[in-house]
């Protein structure tokens, strides 16, 4: 397990998918649903389908934990939102919720 595996795990109690190119972190919060975090793609290995491949992963861990539903975010104000956003709709997500700065995304398993 890396350092930053271990530090996801004791401060946000959540659990990480890390591959060589890309990382996804993710937490059960209910029963019916998992929350993916955050996910990251080096720059170099984007544009290969790595980020779709992780949330596939992540969507998978989440059925194997009894969950039916992933819950994902964007924050509009952070670097790269809008290329975010559209990943996120274009892998399948729904719109659920919009706050001040953080859109909720919510996609059926």
């Amino acid at each position: 397990m890396s350092l930053y595996a271990e530090y996801i795990k004791e401060h946000d109690d959540a659990d990480i998918i890390e591959w060589k190119n890309g990382y996804l972190t993710y937490k059960q919060i209910d029963v019916n649903t998992v929350y993916l975090m955050d996910i990251y793609v080096k720059p170099k290995a984007r544009g290969k389908d790595l980020g779709k491949k992780l949330l596939d992963e992540g969507a998978r861990r989440a059925k194997e934990l009894g969950c039916n539903q992933v819950l994902g975010s964007v924050i509009p104000s952070a670097n790269n939102s809008n290329l975010s956003m559209k990943f996120c709709l274009d892998w399948g997500y729904k719109l659920s919720v919009c706050e001040k700065d953080k859109i909720w995304l919510i996609k059926e398993i």
